[in-house]
């Protein structure tokens, strides 16, 4: 419902990652290139639904958040075009 409200909001999801560290780099182009952004991130692991930890036992723990980026629509495609031009991957 909150991603509805992002789009209903007039943003765009311009990225988005399991990785907090590709998701700070993101960030930070943004940042350096004056362009406002808002995020959201969602739990998607089984550690809190009480299911013990034979459950959790299996699980990639660093593929348990998603981080998702928003911008505007007006700086969607200036953002989209920097990501692309200055983010390189890990």
């Amino acid at each position: 419902m909150r991603r509805l409200k992002h789009f209903l909001n007039g943003e765009r999801e311009v990225f988005t990652t399991f990785n907090v560290s590709q998701f700070s780099t993101v960030i930070e182009i943004l940042k350096d290139n004056g362009i406002s952004y808002s995020t959201y991130t969602k739990y998607t692991g089984s550690a809190n639904r009480r299911k013990g930890t034979l459950h959790t036992f299996f699980e990639d723990t660093e593929c348990q958040t998603q981080y998702y980026l928003y911008v505007s629509k007006t700086d969607f495609e200036m953002a989209e075009h920097l990501i692309k031009e200055n983010y390189k991957g890990e």
